[in-house]
């Protein structure tokens, strides 16, 4: 008779702690659905794009950030991308069933229709002209974060309004992408907490 984690082993090929559930697969959300309910939102909307982050435990980390960091939504494109599945949700801390994730057809015509609904989208990348923490967030923002090698297409780049960096003082220039996700997604948190404080 086979022990409880050799049953679970045979289920599995990731090290785990003695439990295992099935689940069924997330259900996407549509990109017009998720615009719509939106409009009855009062605060500042906050979206993450990922073009092309193709590493699932990236993926999951950055959904589990997001999510921690109060965003509406994770959207990421159909082709070039990982796919949401057991690495990620472990990765993601389950998060992958707590915050909409909206799986697009084409990035470029995601962001049209997000600035068609009075989003700014903010690039992240290297060769931006600003920093990060010197953009006022006080808008409805959606963060666009490039994939592993070769950061975000230039024609995703193109369409951003504003092309932010991460200043980096030390001799290597090269965050990981869920990394780079936290720094910027909690400068926004910070602000948003600076302003309720003045506010009140």
């Amino acid at each position: 008779m086979l022990s409880k984690p050799e049953k679970i082993n045979i289920y599995t090929k990731d090290s785990h702690q003695g439990i295992i559930a099935f689940v069924s697969p997330i259900k996407y959300t549509e990109l017009n659905e998720f615009v719509y309910k939106l409009k009855d939102k009062k605060d500042n909307s906050l979206v993450v794009i990922l073009d092309g982050v193709q590493d699932p435990h990236n993926l999951g980390a950055i959904i589990r950030t997001a999510k921690c960091a109060g965003a509406d939504a994770v959207i990421i494109p159909q082709r070039r991308s990982a796919s949401i599945n057991a690495t990620v949700n472990k990765s993601s801390a389950g998060a992958v069933s707590l915050i909409p994730i909206i799986q697009v057809t084409n990035i470029n015509q995601c962001i049209e229709t997000l600035k068609e609904n009075n989003f700014w989208i903010v690039g992240i990348e290297n060769t931006g002209d600003k920093n990060y923490f010197d953009i006022d967030f006080n808008m409805n923002c959606a963060i666009v974060l490039g994939g592993e090698d070769e950061g975000i297409s230039k024609l995703v780049e193109k369409n951003c309004d504003i092309i932010a960096k991460i200043t980096m003082p030390g001799s290597f220039n090269s965050l990981n992408v869920s990394n780079a996700a936290s720094i910027v997604l909690f400068e926004i948190v910070k602000q948003n907490l600076a302003r309720n404080l003045e506010n009140h």
